[in-house]
């Protein structure tokens, strides 16, 4: 179980993180240890808990006066997370292709489904023979967190005022609001990315210290998970889009093509509720956020 964030005890505010840091790396390794029964939850729930290590180092940074050691330990948990993304993104792409199978509107494009299911299927094998029989990607992994010290060495540099863990997520706020007006200004695929990269940030860091925000936060952390989620299922509809278009030349033109036009159909739906939630987030900006937060926590 992962430790969370608190605010209540200042004197030992260093080892209180530290705990935190090591309960989440309790799970990432019990998930690695998943690997050798559940091969998809294992790749799924690694790149969680590496994004959520990732925030947790983001959320503490306001903590620390040194940049270098906090860009060495999140390269670091970015580099191990890297390693599973197209794996993780073959997954994912067998999971959708499984629920359109079972959605009565995708029964016109069943014969396009099931091919680009069995075409994905040999991808999935492959990159798991790459990564998981050839390259030892999760026993790697495992010796890499027991010899790497960069997230220790960071979190030694904590300073004792508790303050600045509310900074942390004063900031990220700050940066998802700006990324949202940056995707609302120009909405592609890559602003949205990045909205949902601060989203995921945010939502991680809610997680991790909610229990000592007011309750009035409640709704902010509803908004936030459905985002998250909004927000992801709409990368992972242009990433399947992006993916059938590598792969056209082995399917009929004509079948992948109707195909793709319906799931930006689908897309264009995803966004008019993206931007209805986005709006109820970020009715209040920054600087009412952070006045908010720190009246209501006393600090």
């Amino acid at each position: 179980m992962i430790t969370p964030v608190s605010l209540k005890d200042e004197a030992n505010l260093l080892l209180h993180l530290q705990k935190v840091s090591q309960s989440i790396q309790d799970e990432l390794l019990y998930f690695i240890e998943l690997s050798e029964n559940n091969t998809v939850e294992a790749t799924h729930q690694t790149r969680k808990k590496l994004k959520l290590h990732r925030s947790f180092l983001k959320l503490v940074r306001p903590c620390s006066n040194s940049p270098e050691l906090y860009n060495e330990a999140n390269s670091t948990l970015r580099d191990w997370g890297r390693a599973f993304s197209d794996l993780r993104d073959a997954h994912v792409r067998d999971s959708l292709f499984e629920l359109f199978k079972n959605e009565p509107v995708f029964k016109g494009f069943l014969n396009t489904i099931e091919s680009l299911f069995r075409l994905n299927k040999i991808e999935v094998l492959s990159l798991s023979k790459k990564l998981i029989e050839e390259n030892s990607i999760f026993s790697n992994l495992k010796e890499s967190i027991r010899t790497d010290h960069s997230v220790s060495e960071y979190l030694s540099t904590m300073d004792r005022d508790r303050s600045c863990l509310l900074n942390g997520i004063i900031l990220s706020f700050e940066k998802s609001y700006k990324a949202y007006y940056a995707s609302h200004l120009h909405p592609t695929a890559g602003k949205l990315h990045e909205w949902r990269k601060r989203i995921k940030d945010l939502q991680y860091q809610f997680e991790l210290i909610h229990r000592e925000l007011p309750a009035e936060y409640s709704s902010i952390h509803s908004d936030i998970n459905l985002l998250s989620e909004l927000l992801g299922s709409d990368q992972d509809l242009n990433n399947l889009i992006i993916w059938m278009n590598e792969v056209s030349a082995s399917i009929p033109e004509s079948e992948t093509k109707a195909l793709i036009s319906y799931l930006k159909s689908q897309r264009n739906r995803l966004k008019s509720q993206i931007e209805y939630t986005g709006k109820t987030l970020y009715r209040g900006d920054p600087d009412l956020f952070k006045k908010t937060l720190l009246n209501h926590t006393g600090l």
